[in-house]
């Protein structure tokens, strides 16, 4: 997270023009950085009681040419009279001292210059070090080192920490996060925030960690969660923490933490943490939360929590299929599952705004393939483009380069499908083999578009609505 300096903060309080291209942007990094928030508040506050106190002061404060001092036009004659000259001979240290010093000011001065400087030179050398800024500000994954680097903003190196497969993960707080640096506890120091698998740790699950700007480990949290799914007696209760968000969910000032939690395959949980590391909240879904940040989607100052992945309720007849969820991450509180995964034994969550089914190509049908949704970009034109991949192909079951494109609006309506350029030589070729029919033009793109469906609370259809709750 990068902060903004005080004279920058102090401008945006003042509105002045300056800074006003940058007064969205400071806003954002208000919501999320408490200390730069402090920083405002406390300017605020300044500038207010200074207005204040410039619109108290009263006429009777100020001079007037009635009230002011008179200077007198009268004076006192000098009077001088005859002094007898003393001449004191120096008799002690001190005096002979004096005498020196009033007879020789150069070399007084001199000498007493550099002891001065024998002294600052010592202090340099041998006392003094230079104040390093101890802040974290980003880090850094060495994959060579295996190494996990934290850095403040003035490119200096603070401390490492041995770490394991770094090869996936992306620097910088950008993607899908595996750490995460931010002030969650809002003294004004960064803490690092983590679900890298760290060299010390064995074995599973791999916990969230949280450490201070100093390296010490503040708290860390194990996600173990046995669980009734379809009375199933096979599912591993060790879910890993990866990856994670930490924002404030409620604008009440206070980071939340939230960790897509998965066990290699369904089900997932996101849970919520308050910055103490206790759950505030888990909203269970059944199957693989691939996709996972967070966006103002609406404008209201709240943001949202977009997550997508494959939904694996259809598991047992093979209709797995790609699915976004939209969520109020305000709402996540308690153990609460998905409206559309009965099998758990918990209550129906009231976090989803919208779930999305997103259809299955030809392709994918003939070859039996997964359609997970691993990519999300969001672009400036309002617009959220969602990549859903063709996976489990052949009898090597492997993931694939072949995607097609879901763009929707911030609310969620379908706008266009695309195609990726390798996706139309890769079916040519099922074309030739007679395996499918048709090319993929304007109306299989379309065709695919209109068969997006949403979740109304009860069931799937195919036109554009928000869930309607359940009260069960």
């Amino acid at each position: 997270m990068t902060h903004y300096d005080e004279h920058t903060l102090e401008l945006y309080v003042l509105k002045a023009r300056e800074v006003a291209e940058k007064v969205h942007d400071i806003e954002v990094h208000l919501l999320e950085c408490h200390g730069c928030t402090s920083i405002v508040e406390e300017l605020s506050s300044l500038h207010t009681r200074l207005a204040a106190e410039l619109h108290n002061i009263t006429d009777e404060e100020i001079s007037t040419a009635e009230t002011a001092l008179t200077i007198p036009r009268t004076s006192i004659a000098p009077v001088f009279e005859e002094w007898n000259t003393l001449t004191l001979e120096p008799k002690t240290k001190m005096q002979l001292f004096r005498e020196f010093v009033y007879k020789r000011p150069v070399t007084v001065l001199t000498c007493t210059s550099m002891f001065a400087a024998s002294v600052v030179f010592a202090l340099f050398t041998f006392i003094w070090k230079p104040i390093m800024d101890n802040n974290p500000s980003y880090f850094h994954y060495n994959r060579t080192e295996s190494m996990l680097e934290v850095f403040n903003k003035s490119d200096q190196k603070l401390w490492t920490i041995p770490a394991n497969n770094l090869y996936g993960d992306n620097d910088n707080n950008e993607g899908n996060n595996s750490t995460i640096i931010a002030d969650i506890n809002g003294d004004g120091m960064n803490e690092v925030v983590t679900c890298l698998s760290l060299s010390s740790e064995k074995g599973e699950p791999v916990p969230l960690k949280v450490f201070a700007f100093d390296k010490r480990l503040l708290w860390k949290k194990e996600f173990i969660k046995p669980f009734n799914y379809l009375e199933r007696q096979y599912y591993n209760p060790y879910f890993n923490a990866s990856p994670i968000l930490v924002f404030d969910a409620d604008n009440d000032k206070q980071a939340d933490i939230f960790v897509n939690t998965n066990n290699s395959r369904s089900p997932g949980i996101v849970v919520r943490l308050d910055r103490e590391g206790s759950i505030i909240g888990e909203y269970w879904h059944f199957g693989a939360c691939v996709v996972f940040d967070v966006f103002d989607l609406d404008g209201d100052g709240k943001k949202e929590l977009i997550t997508a992945g494959l939904d694996d309720t259809g598991d047992t007849n093979h209709t797995e299929f790609g699915n976004i969820v939209i969520l109020d991450p305000a709402k996540i509180v308690g153990e609460k599952k998905s409206l559309n995964a009965t099998g758990f034994q918990f209550p129906f969550s009231d976090a989803e705004i919208y779930s999305l089914k997103l259809p299955r190509s030809d392709i994918g049908l003939i070859l039996d393939a997964r359609n997970p949704i691993k990519q999300l970009r969001i672009s400036e034109i309002n617009t959220l483009h969602f990549m859903m991949y063709l996976e489990n192909i052949g009898e090597q079951r492997i993931a694939s380069p072949y995607a097609f494109e879901f763009i929707f609006t911030f609310d969620m309506r379908i706008l266009e499908v695309k195609s990726t350029s390798n996706i139309i030589p890769f079916r040519l070729k099922l074309k030739e083999e007679g395996k499918v029919k048709g090319d993929i033009d304007d109306a299989y793109l379309h065709n695919l578009k209109n068969s997006v469906e949403y979740w109304d609370g009860e069931k799937w259809v195919r036109q554009w609505t928000m869930i309607h709750r359940k009260n069960t």
